[in-house]
């Protein structure tokens, strides 16, 4: 909107910040409470116009789009991630076993406030009528160490099938995880949807 701005000032870690973060060409920003510098415990938001008399020729009554502004919380952890795997798939007289053992995910974008990332940067303005942008609650990640270990043992007839495979994992360089965050509807209380964790191994694999 012309002349529209919007600006939020917040306390992070317990102090004030000394000026106000401007967010006025942002669909949605997002910070990690998890991170110290992004530790946010209040926030206050101010929309303004610099045009303020009707007779200005940029004059427009600040008003809602239709989804009226919002804040959302999850409480899944947002910074480093720790773990491990294990998936069996059960086969005729075997199984197929995936196992990811000492798994360290790292950021890969910021997520101290008052950073924009990841909420997805600049983005032009005016929107067309009835035009949307929808939010994907996440962050994104890089695998820092982990070893992914497969095996398929099977038999049909007089046939055995056997497979094993295992590698390192570790690609500080290339981000390949988004946990997206978010609130499902049913009893579920949160969850995750994690791409790309073993996507760039495809193709890699030996088979005996």
């Amino acid at each position: 909107m012309s002349s529209a701005s919007m600006q939020i000032y917040l306390k992070v870690a317990g102090a004030w910040q000394s000026g106000p973060v401007d967010l006025s060409n942002f669909m949605w920003s997002m910070v990690c409470r998890d991170d110290p510098a992004g530790n946010v415990d209040e926030a206050i938001p101010m929309y303004g116009n610099a045009e303020i008399s009707p007779s200005t020729p940029n004059y427009t009554e600040l008003a809602s789009r239709g989804i009226r502004p919002g804040v959302f919380v999850s409480n899944v952890g947002c910074r480093n991630w720790t773990g491990s795997l294990r998936m069996t798939d059960p086969l005729t007289t075997g199984q197929e076993v995936l196992t990811i053992s000492n798994l360290v995910l790292e950021n890969a974008i910021p997520t101290a406030a008052p950073t924009p990332t990841p909420g997805g940067g600049s983005s032009p303005y005016p929107l067309a009528a009835g035009e949307e942008i929808s939010p994907g609650f996440g962050f994104v990640y890089a695998i820092h160490s982990g070893t992914a270990t497969w095996t398929y043992d099977d038999q049909s007839g007089d046939c055995t099938y056997t497979g094993r495979w295992s590698d390192p994992l570790a690609d500080p360089a290339r981000p390949t995880t988004m946990f997206s965050n978010f609130t499902p509807p049913g009893a579920a209380a949160r969850g995750l949807s994690i791409p790309g964790l073993l996507a760039w191994k495809q193709g890699q694999q030996s088979y005996d």
